[in-house]
C-alpha cells in the first residue's frame, strides 16, 4: 500500500488482470465539476497525475486551487472556467431549480386548461 496524500479525498484501487498487482492511488475532487483526480503521493493536492498513452505512465502536472472555493480545480475546469468560479453544489442547485420551475410550470398550465 502507498502512503496516502495529505488531505486526499478518495482512493482509488484498480485491478486489471493483464498486470502483476493493483494499481492504488489517491484521489482529491475538482469542486468546480466533481471529478477525480490522481494526486502524486505525499503532494497534497499540488501535483497531479496525468495519464499518458501508455497504459499505467503518468506525466505530472502543477494542481490548481480554487480561491473563492478553497478547493482543487482540475485542469480542465481550470482551462474552461479561466479562473471563474461555479462550484459544483451550485451547479447541482441550480439544475434542481430549472427543474422544479418546470414541473410547477407544467402544474400551472393543467390548472388553468391548457396543459
Amino acid at each position: 500500500m502507498i502512503a496516502p496524500a495529505r488531505g486526499a479525498h478518495g482512493y482509488g484501487i484498480i485491478v486489471d488482470p493483464s498486470l502483476s498487482r493493483p494499481v492504488e492511488f489517491d484521489t482529491v475532487q475538482c469542486k468546480h465539476c466533481g471529478g477525480h483526480i490522481k494526486v502524486k503521493p505525499g503532494s497534497g493536492y499540488t501535483v497531479y497525475l496525468m495519464p499518458t498513452d501508455t497504459p499505467n505512465v503518468y506525466r505530472e502536472e502543477m494542481g490548481f486551487w480554487c480561491g473563492r472555493c478553497t478547493g482543487p480545480e482540475c485542469l480542465a475546469c481550470h482551462r474552461r472556467y479561466k479562473g471563474r468560479c461555479r462550484p459544483f453544489e451550485l451547479w447541482l442547485d441550480q439544475q434542481e431549480q430549472k427543474i422544479r420551475n418546470k414541473l410547477e410550470l407544467g402544474r400551472f398550465f393543467r390548472y388553468i386548461g391548457i396543459g
